[in-house]
């Protein structure tokens, strides 16, 4: 791996650090993450120009950006640097020079050939950092190296000793990706050398105390189901909300309405129009009441569960799986709606009725 920095780094706390991996070890990882995976051609080139973006989160949030500053550029051309974090770096010191001249410095405006939202190595920033930057294998094989002798301010390559001269002391920090599976009685074991690598690699984590250098699945996945679980209650919570909205509304409706559905009543019983007759126009107009605002509801729902769909990188088993969920919900819903809209019509016609046959 190499550190994969954008041009965020020299704010404080906000630096966006991700991995960088050959084309070759996604394939692997894919590959062991699932079965089934065919090989695919992630169209990326030789100069590290176009990349391929694995956003390691949960999938029922939006992709964030690999490169937090997208002030002169697209959020689609984020501004990489294959290599540590340069503290002195800004985009607001080469504005001009981004849009015109790309090497101007070693962060370069990089093109998004293609992206999915997927856990290869682990959730571990649910994609605020940490997601996955693929080059090509030949692009890789130069970086992971090139940032030793490269100043990030002006892409100069610089021997050693100019290297020193300038005062350029790089870190880079873990250069591999390591996955110990290990019962509770060896985790209890290895604790003092996870405590001494972490305290080895302690200025990495300066730059973000969000990326880390050593991480426990059990807490990642604490954190993950609790954030989960409180999406999931608020998401219940709006839809009930939503609900019970929607039938005050209707009662209010029919409360306004009440002393001109009286009025006509009482006209059409003197035109000799007969109860049940009166009380089936009353259903009726309720009845495309509830028609329309199932359609209408339906199809701006249809709409924002799409457009989430493509925001969130969803591939066609996950939507699978959402509709399961989703289709009789929204049945449900329906339904539900549906009877009270039958509870709140019957009990208005049984209001305006009595007026008519108080006269």
């Amino acid at each position: 791996m190499v550190r994969v920095c954008g041009s965020d780094a020299g704010i404080p706390g906000v630096a966006s650090q991700n991995i960088g991996i050959s084309e070759s070890t996604y394939h692997v990882l894919k590959k062991l993450r699932h079965p089934e995976y065919e090989k695919k051609d992630l169209g990326l080139d030789a100069e590290g120009k176009k990349i391929y973006i694995v956003h390691q989160q949960d999938k029922g949030r939006e992709a964030q950006p690999v490169d937090y500053y997208d002030h002169y550029v697209p959020i689609d051309t984020p501004i990489l640097y294959t290599g540590p974090v340069c503290e002195l770096f800004s985009p607001n010191l080469f504005p001009a020079e981004f849009t015109h001249d790309l090497t101007i410095t070693s962060y370069y405006i990089r093109q998004i050939a293609g992206e999915e939202t997927d856990s290869l190595t682990g959730v571990l920033s649910q994609g605020e950092r940490e997601n996955l930057i693929v080059f090509s294998d030949a692009y890789f094989e130069k970086a992971k190296d090139e940032w030793k002798v490269t100043n990030p301010l002006t892409g100069k390559i610089l021997t050693e000793e100019e290297f020193k001269a300038e005062g350029l002391k790089p870190n880079q920090g873990p250069t591999k990706l390591v996955l110990i599976k290990a019962g509770k009685k060896v985790l209890k074991e290895l604790s003092p050398e996870l405590s001494a690598f972490k305290e080895r690699h302690r200025q990495e984590e300066k730059y973000d105390t969000k990326v880390k250098n050593s991480y426990l699945k059990t807490e990642i996945k604490e954190q993950a189901d609790a954030e989960i679980q409180m999406r999931k209650s608020m998401a219940l919570f709006l839809t009930a909300a939503f609900f019970f909205a929607s039938v005050l509304l209707l009662g209010i409706k029919m409360m306004t309405e009440k002393r001109v559905n009286v009025r006509r009543a009482q006209f059409l019983n003197c035109m000799g129009m007969k109860k049940k007759e009166r009380m089936s126009l009353l259903r009726s107009e309720m009845r495309i009441y509830y028609i329309l605002t199932v359609v209408i509801s339906g199809a701006l729902s249809a709409g924002l569960v799409s457009g989430s769909l493509k925001a969130r990188l969803y591939e066609t088993p996950d939507v699978n799986e959402l509709l399961k969920v989703l289709v009789p919900l929204a049945v449900c819903e329906m339904v539900l709606f549906g009877i009270a809209v039958w509870i709140l019509t019957e009990w208005n016609i049984r209001r305006i009725e009595k007026k008519v046959c108080e006269v």
